[in-house]
C-alpha cells in the first residue's frame, strides 16, 4: 500500500469509523452492546494503521540517514537542503532517537538528492 491511501485510511478510520461500525452491529443486538463493540474494534483498526503509518516514516528516516551516513552528512548539512527545519529537528529525526517526523514530502525529496548525491560520489 503507499503511504499517501496509508494516510487516507488513518483519517476516514479516525473520524468515521467507530460510528459506523456502531451503525453495522445495531440491527443485530443492543445498541450499548453495538456501541462497545464498535469502538472497540474502532480502537483496533486505528491501532493497526496508524501502526503501519509510522512504521512506513520510521523505514524512510532510516534510509535517510544510513546515506546521510554514508555521504558524511550531519543534521546542520540536512537543515541547510531544507530550510523548514532547523539542526536539532533533523537531530531527532535520527533513528537511534527518533522524536521527530518532519514532512513525508520533505524525507523522500531529500532521498532522492542524497541518492543522486551518493551516485555521482561513487562514478
Amino acid at each position: 500500500m503507499s503511504k499517501r491511501l496509508l494516510v487516507v485510511l488513518e483519517t476516514l478510520v479516525l473520524i468515521f469509523g467507530g460510528g459506523l461500525l456502531r451503525l453495522v452491529f445495531e440491527p443485530f443486538m443492543n445498541w450499548r452492546l453495538a456501541l462497545a463493540l464498535a469502538y472497540g474494534l474502532w480502537a483496533v483498526l486505528l491501532w493497526l494503521v496508524s501502526t503501519r503509518v509510522a512504521a512506513n516514516r520510521r523505514r524512510a528516516l532510516t534510509e535517510l540517514w544510513q546515506l546521510a551516513d554514508r555521504l558524511g552528512y550531519t543534521a546542520a548539512d540536512l537543515s541547510r537542503r531544507t530550510p523548514r527545519y532547523g539542526a536539532i529537528d533533523w537531530q531527532l529525526t535520527r533513528p537511534e532517537n527518533l522524536q521527530f517526523y518532519p514532512a513525508d514530502a520533505t524525507v523522500a525529496r531529500l532521498t532522492r538528492e542524497l541518492t543522486e548525491a551518493l551516485a555521482r560520489r561513487v562514478a
